[in-house]
């Protein structure tokens, strides 16, 4: 036990031998301060509150119980001892309950046992510091932690709101910019259209030329287009029309409207309608353009005479519409990168078609603001893909009602 640690004891007795015994006893671990008289261990405690005052009941001038009710309402921290010759009950009874001490001694006091009683006080002591100065510690650390999170998270919300800011910036600026293309290349179209019709008759390299510009034309046509409408679905500013839509007349409606698709491209259309799906509740423009975009990139990466189906299916707790091809295939990466909006998939549409790269953005906004839940399964590259979207079956059962 270091200096530092030693402890600082009072002793109020009016036997000088046996304070000065007590303090030889004990000086290897505490220092003790003898005081024979009420007075003087008053003055003492007014200078300095010790860690244990040991004070006898009675003294020549005047009551140590005095002096243990100074050093508790003054020097709160301080351990308080009595020690007597006398058992007075009520003595006994207010030293404990109203002056709190931590021991009673009856005299004639040993030392050894002085001492265990002393040393077990001063290591409660300490281990009260102790778990002070750790709490103390603690909530200045807490105090601190605070400070930091309050500071990151004010420099989170400013970064957040200056990217929200320049994000409605981009916005704004692609809203303008593909508004204001949509103008001219409907007058580039109008004029290859003349220019087309002029040079009817030409060259057959010439032809090619022109016929490729209107595949280019109408290619930056619907790129501007998608772009406008991901925007707009993204931004939430496109009300959506709740009606009762019967998907199976829109299935129908896009298969008639990509049927010369694909048998220009010798590919087999397969229709499976359950009689028994429900009605949904739904925008039915955008609930259109949800299956005909599956169905077009379907027909655009499979190859002549391959397959593609469309099946809608009512399950337990849904209703399924999927698209199935024996077309390309999609690697697992591909997968997470078309269902993520991040990246394009590493294939290329079989017959040459164009691609804005934004078909599937659209398929799983669509299906988000209707409540439905995209999937994509592949078996790999050459294997077809199959595109599910489940509506949940609440939806249609509530559409279904309100039919009625």
């Amino acid at each position: 036990m270091t200096a530092s640690e030693r402890a600082h004891i009072l002793l109020v007795d009016d036997e000088l031998d046996f304070g000065t015994a007590v303090a030889t006893y004990l000086e290897s671990w505490a220092e003790v301060v003898v005081a024979t008289t009420a007075t003087e261990g008053l003055r003492l405690l007014q200078q300095r509150c010790p860690d244990i005052v040991v004070v006898d009941q009675r003294l020549p001038d005047g009551d140590g119980l005095s002096l243990l009710r100074f050093a508790r309402e003054n020097c709160p921290e301080t351990a308080r001892v009595l020690i007597t010759a006398y058992t007075e009950p009520d003595v006994l009874q207010e030293a404990i309950n109203t002056l709190g001490i931590a021991y009673y001694i009856a005299k004639p006091v040993e030392l050894p046992q002085l001492q265990l009683l002393l040393q077990q006080l001063w290591y409660t002591l300490l281990l009260r510091r102790s778990h002070r100065e750790l709490q103390a510690q603690l909530q200045d650390y807490y105090r601190q932690l605070e400070e930091r999170v309050a500071e990151r998270t004010r420099t989170l919300q400013q970064a957040h709101a200056e990217l929200q800011h320049l994000m409605a910036l981009r916005e704004q600026m692609l809203r303008f910019l593909l508004h204001d293309l949509k103008a001219p290349l409907a007058n580039l179209q109008m004029l290859w259209g003349e220019l087309t019709h002029a040079l009817a008759g030409a060259a057959d390299h010439l032809q090619e030329l022109l016929t490729v510009g209107e595949d280019l034309i109408q290619t930056l046509q619907q790129l501007a287009s998608d772009m406008l409408l991901v925007l707009t679905l993204e931004s939430n500013t496109l009300p959506i029309r709740r009606e009762t839509v019967d998907l199976r007349q829109l299935a129908s409606r896009v298969i008639q409207r990509f049927d010369r698709l694909a048998r220009s491209k010798t590919i087999k259309l397969h229709v499976r309608l359950d009689p028994k799906a429900p009605p949904l509740s739904g925008d039915p423009a955008l609930l259109e353009r949800l299956i005909a975009n599956i169905v077009e990139n379907a027909l655009k990466y499979t190859p002549p005479g391959g397959d593609v189906t469309l099946s809608l299916t009512v399950r337990e707790d849904a209703l399924e519409l999927s698209v199935s091809d024996t077309g390309v295939g999609m690697t697992a990466e591909d997968i997470a990168a078309a269902l993520s909006g991040i990246g394009r998939p590493s294939t290329r549409p079989t017959g040459g078609e164009g691609s804005t790269g934004l078909g599937l953005q659209i398929i799983r906004t669509i299906a988000r603001l209707h409540g439905a839940e995209l999937s994509i399964s592949s078996d790999g590259p050459g294997k077809g893909t199959t595109v599910c979207v489940r509506f949940p079956l609440q939806v249609a059962t509530s559409a279904a009602v309100s039919q009625q």
